[in-house]
């Protein structure tokens, strides 16, 4: 009878062992609304070019984005989110790899002036871009 009661002990501890190490690999957003693909609905340049771009996309997720064309390549880089602003490093592409999304330059700087749960608006010293989550 022992026995039988040490067994079920053991099998209830390993089973919620297994449970609390398998939640507990999972990655969470750090965030909030940040997170997520975002779709750019359009991009309106400095220099007074407005474009509405199909199959432009960003994600952003942690501390990393990836940029995205649909049909097309994707590019790979950090962010670094803080307050009011969104800086992201994409060390590996060209300035003209990077303008489809209007960016610029390999490290670049915007600043949020809209974030919700659905749409988001950023500005950088190149552009302003409208976006909605997708």
């Amino acid at each position: 009878m022992a026995m039988k009661m040490t067994n079920k002990i053991i099998v209830l501890l390993m089973t919620a062992l297994l449970a609390v190490a398998a939640v507990s690999c999972r990655k969470r957003s750090i965030n909030g609304d940040l997170d997520g693909m975002w779709q750019v609905m359009s991009i309106e340049y400095k220099d007074g070019r407005t474009v509405n771009p199909e199959g432009i996309y960003y994600c952003l997720f942690l501390h990393t984005f990836n940029l995205r064309k649909t049909g097309g390549y994707s590019i790979a880089g950090n962010m670094i989110y803080e307050g009011d602003e969104l800086k992201l490093e994409a060390p590996y592409a060209t300035p003209e790899q990077l303008e489809p999304w209007g960016i610029n330059s390999k490290v670049t700087t915007f600043r949020i002036l809209h974030l919700s749960g659905s749409k988001m608006t950023l500005e950088s010293d190149y552009a302003h871009l409208e976006l909605r989550k997708f």
